[in-house]
């Protein structure tokens, strides 16, 4: 017959604009790579005579998953964000001002103010226009009818001129290097401090007044004496971000997890999306949605490819594993596969939590005779998103791997481990000898 592969989610082809997100997931378990080690090890099983002449049918449901409204690139905390941060010097030496109590909504003025009104204008240039104008369309953009009435955030850093700002976004830039520099104790009266000085409605004149170079030094002198008011105690206990050994510690937590993160900061939206528009467009028992009437196109495909007495394989990867169970136990492809192997899947696991359409009796065998000949689940206790099946599954078998890699790579290792070929090849030619394959009921 031949063999099906379907994989889970995260996948995209070449010509997808997600594709560079997820390729760095996938590294080396793409398409072709499966492709070559399922004719190479698996294909002489099914057909000592003629390896080459078995069909190898990829079910692709990639251009059927998520569709991002926003961009998925994230900047996760490194170097330069985990840096930054108000240098609060301690000891008296505040500037004055009217850092009034209007709070963090009173006076908030949400349009974004004229440059030309500061009388230092001048110092700003185009360049901090054009980080404005990135920030805030990156977010939905806030200017004009139908904006959003939410501050972006942007890096204080990154603005010459702060009077360009709208007092929502400075009081957020504010309160951001804040929370870099003092420890989380702090922070209730960070958020008084910052935004009581930023709801004084006499804030932007004074902004506006003052040469660019200064605005900086103005406004941390406003924030500092309202932080000294707040809590006494910090006039003693804060010390430059450079220094305070706490703020340092915080910044290397930082760092290392953002390694930790960043592989997945990109590909987890697209990896729970992707699950989520499955689950919600799967249809229902007898009306399969687009994503199962895949799998069910490519399950005919092979059938429809058979030489007689061919075993039909079928090899999954992640959720490819749940697609396929829904697909032979809610739906009828009228075609029986004979040997299923689910690659670092999640088939236990959904059984568990009773989200298959047909709910899994845990003393019943999920499926008919003429449905699958053996179900065989490979899985590694060190790959996170993978989980066994028996004992929750009637008929599993699980192998575990125990792969040595990453998290990432311990979740792909399987389609690029030549032993997992191998030992699917040999679990193939055993447990369908004799088997021949025939249509379903």
């Amino acid at each position: 017959m031949a063999i099906v592969y379907v994989h889970g989610v995260a996948t995209r082809d070449e010509d997808d604009p997600q594709f560079p997100i997820v390729e760095r997931f996938a590294r080396e378990a793409n398409w072709p790579v499966v492709e070559r080690l399922l004719r190479e090890h698996v294909a002489p099983v099914v057909r000592p005579s003629d390896p080459d002449g078995v069909a190898i049918v990829r079910v692709y449901w990639g251009d059927l998953g998520m569709r991002p409204r926003v961009p998925l690139e994230v900047d996760l905390p490194g170097e330069a964000a985990a840096g930054g941060g108000m240098p609060v010097a301690s000891g008296p030496g505040a500037g004055a001002g009217g850092a009034g109590g209007a709070g963090a909504g009173g006076g908030g003025d949400t349009a974004y103010p004229d440059p030309a009104r500061s009388s230092h204008g001048g110092a700003s240039g185009p360049g901090d226009t054009a980080y404005l104008d990135q920030a805030r369309s990156s977010h939905g953009g806030a200017s004009g009818p139908g904006g959003t009435a939410y501050p972006v955030p942007v890096s204080l850093d990154e603005v010459t001129n702060l009077a360009m700002l709208t007092l929502e976004e400075l009081g957020e830039g504010l309160q951001r290097d804040l929370f870099e520099t003092l420890p989380p104790v702090h922070w209730p009266a960070v958020v008084r401090a910052v935004w009581d000085v930023v709801g004084d409605t006499a804030l932007r004149a004074q902004l506006a007044a003052r040469p660019p170079r200064r605005q900086r030094a103005f406004v941390d002198d406003l924030v500092k004496e309202r932080l000294r008011q707040e809590e006494p105690s910090l006039g003693r206990l804060v010390r430059p971000v450079s220094t305070d050994l706490a703020a340092q510690g915080r910044k290397g937590i930082r760092r290392a997890m953002g390694g930790v993160r960043r592989p997945f900061a990109g590909v987890l939206p697209i990896f729970v999306g992707d699950i989520l528009r499955y689950l919600d467009g799967r249809g229902r028992p007898g009306e399969p949605g687009p994503v199962i009437d895949r799998v069910v196109e490519g399950l005919r495909e092979a059938a429809a490819a058979a030489a007689p007495g061919e075993p039909l394989v079928v090899l999954t990867h992640s959720m490819g594993g749940q697609l396929v169970y829904d697909t032979l136990t809610a739906f009828n492809p009228g075609v029986r596969v004979d040997f299923w192997c689910a690659s670092g899947g999640q088939v236990g696991f959904f059984a568990e939590l009773g989200v298959f359409l047909e709910a899994t009796d845990a003393g019943v065998a999920p499926f008919a005779a003429d449905t699958v000949g053996y179900f065989w689940n490979a899985w590694s206790s060190s790959d996170v998103l993978s989980f066994p099946t028996e004992g929750r599954i009637p008929g599993a078998h699980d192998s575990d791997f125990a792969y040595d890699g990453t998290l990432i790579a311990n979740h792909m290792s399987y389609l690029h481990d030549p032993a997992f070929y191998a030992t699917l090849a040999a679990k193939v030619a055993v447990h369908t000898r004799g088997r021949r394959r025939h249509m379903g009921g």
